[in-house]
């Protein structure tokens, strides 16, 4: 989803990395515009440069956040070099780069999106169920740890 953007308000996507998936979230100014998740980006860092170089040309933003790979807890070592890789990437644009020491703020994730659902209604029909034990994470729990990403970076303006 894209809504048309605010003249001179900074744009900010925050991007997040988990095992078979990256999303990103778009911000203009403090308005949420875009999201979209990639499962191709997840592959390798190769795949994951091509899809991110696509969404920083298609957006144009002024930064660019992510999760900062050194400090990144519960993830993979596949998962920190895509972290790394999209870092890269964004390095090599005119975007100023914003890396996060994630925060885990809430008990679990279900109710971190539950919060960020009230927050940004425009998501709300992402917000997951708590899955069953025996069931997978739920797909679209990345938009909400993108918006995490973003709302701790953006917090400490």
């Amino acid at each position: 989803m894209v809504k048309v953007m605010k003249p001179n308000c900074p744009i900010v996507i925050s991007i997040a990395v988990r095992s078979g998936r990256i999303a990103y979230v778009l911000f203009d100014g403090d308005e949420l515009k875009a999201w979209a998740v990639s499962r191709k980006g997840s592959k390798n860092t190769r795949t994951a440069t091509s899809v991110v170089s696509g969404w920083i040309a298609q957006f144009a933003p002024d930064v660019v956040i992510v999760e900062d790979y050194k400090t990144a807890r519960r993830k993979g070592r596949n998962t920190k070099s895509i972290i790394r890789a999209i870092e890269r990437v964004a390095r090599k644009t005119s975007a100023g780069v914003c890396k996060v020491d994630r925060k885990q703020m809430f008990k679990n994730n279900i109710d971190e999106a539950k919060q960020f659902g009230e927050k940004f209604p425009e998501l709300k029909a992402w917000v997951p169920k708590k899955p069953r034990l025996w069931e997978s994470e739920p797909r679209n729990i990345i938009y909400f740890e993108a918006l995490a990403i973003a709302q701790q970076a953006l917090s400490k303006k």
